[in-house]
C-alpha cells in the first residue's frame, strides 16, 4: 500500500486541491520557477511538528523553530 504522499505524488497536476497542509489543513502552494512553470507541489516535510506535508508558512512558524530547538536543546 502507497503512502498517502506518495500516491498524492502519482496524481495528475490538475489535481492540486487535493494537497494540503497537514498542520493548517490550507491548500499547499505549488512553487514555480521565474517561467510560472509549476516546479515542486508538495511543500515541506512537517517532522518534528507533524507527520505529512505542510505550507510556506506552518514551515516557517511551526517546523523549522521546532527543529532549531531540537538542535539547540539538545546540547
Amino acid at each position: 500500500k502507497l503512502s498517502a504522499f506518495r500516491q498524492s505524488m502519482s496524481k495528475d497536476i490538475t489535481q492540486l486541491e487535493d494537497v494540503r497542509c497537514c498542520i493548517c489543513s490550507k491548500y499547499i502552494e505549488p512553487l514555480k520557477n521565474a517561467k510560472g512553470d509549476i516546479v515542486w507541489k508538495y511543500g515541506h516535510n512537517a517532522d518534528p511538528v507533524k507527520e505529512g506535508r505542510c505550507c510556506d508558512q506552518c514551515n516557517f512558524e511551526a517546523v523549522l523553530p521546532a527543529r532549531m530547538e531540537q538542535l539547540i536543546g539538545g546540547r
